[in-house]
């Protein structure tokens, strides 16, 4: 983890800051706007769970008011108090508190704080899928840098030969269409160098906006790490029963669905509460004075008031709610039912990528050095006058070929590797253990 100084092979030799997979993934956590949208959604949830929890005090008031009223002339009242007008002032202090409601208050309760462990999770998931999302656009960059470093391997080697050719050709000991085979070879390798270049950078603009990047551009002078992926790969184990089992602990998104379902049942007890009565407490205090707000004890008066209430027939409405309520809960299970079967597709699926990246890297770094050797022997038998042009470049147009499939099967297997670590979600572990 972390940026370090290091020489960036391409058409020249410059200096450049290179960046992990590792760190570029602490880097889209800290910045990345799609992050910071679930942290809202976790915000709201918690907010909700604080208003449910109101409930479970009393509310107090304190009520307090002062009107002024002007008689008429002809107002009887005006009439018979001797005035024309009189101030009220009116204060007072009340509470009420539901002592029983059918343990639907506390099953409320239950079911916002279910809400706000599923929004963490929920969070969790948008992690693990993101960091899913980095590491694939990194690699993308990372074959697109290995791609330009052949493409400018094949072009040093064709502008080298070109040079031997044409010197050659200015002694008498070589012919024109030799100079021109490499000429023109050289002019394509030239061209692809020009093509790799726009795709690295095309990679590079893509990985920046998976990582949030402002500008959609990495910093000035970064780029990915040219080889391996900056993560281990602390698996539950290479058995498929294994990783299925841990994938159903850490994956989150099992873990909102399980959320889910008791967020449900707790929504079911709260629509049976309706079965019973509720019973509220309630007081108050209150106190008025006419054109003197000067209040003391005899001002005030008091109420204190147990009441019940119980709908002995709605219609059907609860029985209604409670159906609704259940049937929400028998959709979740079936949810949770077929994000397992998904989870376990994508474990298999992830497992049999890994093992079959594995062997086809292992046979294109056999093919790999077969080649090169084959190219090596095949120049100096051009050189020493004992193979053909056409041969050489055959054999020169092979490497290229074959350096370019042995950089895709590395590539491809840190992908799939970082895949089954989000197919497990033990993506998350590593992340947590490198911080």
């Amino acid at each position: 983890g972390g940026l370090s100084v290091t020489t960036c092979m391409g058409a020249a030799q410059t200096h450049s800051a290179e960046i992990g997979l590792g760190e570029a993934m602490r880097l889209t956590i800290s910045q990345s706007p799609v992050l910071v949208q679930t942290q809202a959604r976790m915000a709201q949830a918690a907010a909700r769970v604080q208003q449910s929890r109101s409930a479970n005090g009393p509310n107090i008031s304190l009520p307090a008011s002062v009107s002024h009223q002007e008689y008429g002339e002809s107002s009887t009242i005006g009439t018979l108090s001797q005035q024309s007008s009189v101030t009220y002032y009116r204060l007072g202090l009340s509470a009420s508190w539901t002592l029983f409601d059918g343990f639907a208050r506390r099953n409320r309760n239950l079911s916002a704080e279910e809400a706000e462990t599923q929004s963490r999770a929920a969070y969790d998931d948008s992690v693990r899928l993101l960091m899913g999302n980095v590491a694939a656009a990194f690699h993308t960059a990372q074959l697109a840098d290995a791609n330009l470093r052949i493409a400018a391997a094949d072009e040093t080697f064709n502008r080298r030969s070109l040079k031997e050719a044409q010197a050659r050709f200015d002694l008498g000991a070589g012919s024109r269409s030799e100079s021109l085979n490499f000429e023109a070879r050289a002019n394509a390798a030239a061209s692809e160098v020009l093509r790799q270049r726009e795709r690295r950078t095309t990679a590079q603009t893509a990985l920046a906006e998976v990582m949030g990047q402002a500008t959609a551009a990495l910093p000035l002078g970064v780029v990915p790490v040219t080889e391996g992926d900056g993560l281990s790969l602390p698996l539950s184990g290479t058995n498929v029963t294994d990783l299925i089992r841990a994938a159903m602990t850490f994956r989150p998104d099992v873990r909102a669905a399980k959320l889910g379902i008791r967020r449900s049942v707790a929504d079911v007890a709260v629509a049976k509460g309706e079965r019973w009565p509720h019973v509220d407490l309630g007081g108050s205090l209150d106190g008025e004075r006419q054109d003197d707000a000067s209040f003391d004890g005899e001002d005030f008066g008091n109420t204190v008031a147990l009441s019940m209430r119980y709908a002995f027939s709605d219609g059907g409405q609860r029985r209604g709610r409670i159906s609704e309520a259940q049937a929400v809960v028998d959709e979740r299970e079936a949810v949770l039912q077929a994000l397992s079967i998904r989870v376990a597709s994508e474990v298999r699926q992830a497992l049999a990528s890994v093992a079959g990246t594995g062997a086809r890297l292992a046979l294109q770094e056999r093919n790999a050095a077969t080649v090169s050797e084959n190219r090596d022997l095949t120049e100096r038998e051009y050189r020493a006058g004992q193979t053909s042009l056409v041969r050489l470049n055959e054999a020169q147009r092979d490497l290229t070929s074959a350096q370019a499939q042995l950089a895709l099967a590395r590539v491809a297997l840190r992908q799939a590797r970082v895949r089954l670590l989000v197919a497990t979600g033990e993506i998350l572990s590593v992340l947590t253990k490198r911080e």
